[in-house]
């Protein structure tokens, strides 16, 4: 986690990741975003879950808004249009179950 945030991209972009499972039916990143950068509105290949190891992120999906702190677990089938934001630097984990 600490290599992410030093690395140029995380300061240009205000996020970095690295996956760290890639396999024909697993992906686990994991996701380091400063606060207030985030991930526009994008759908997944497969169900996901999102478990936050730092800080907090705000998760939605249509009309509904979840905010999670560290420990906080979320789930979401796959291609349901969601955004991520992060409300204070954070980091999480990504998975990923690709059915394409």
């Amino acid at each position: 986690l600490a290599t992410l945030r030093e690395e140029a991209e995380y300061s240009q972009n205000g996020r970095n990741s690295v996956t760290l499972v890639k396999t024909h039916n697993l992906r686990v990143v994991l996701m380091a975003l400063q606060a207030g950068s985030g991930l526009v509105d994008h759908r997944a290949p497969g169900p996901i879950t999102v478990q936050v190891l730092e800080g907090e992120v705000r998760f939605q999906c249509g009309d509904e808004i979840a905010n999670l702190g560290p420990g906080e677990l979320l789930s979401l089938p796959g291609g349901e249009v969601h955004a991520v934001e992060a409300v204070r630097d954070a980091a999480f984990l990504l998975t990923i179950a690709p059915t394409r």
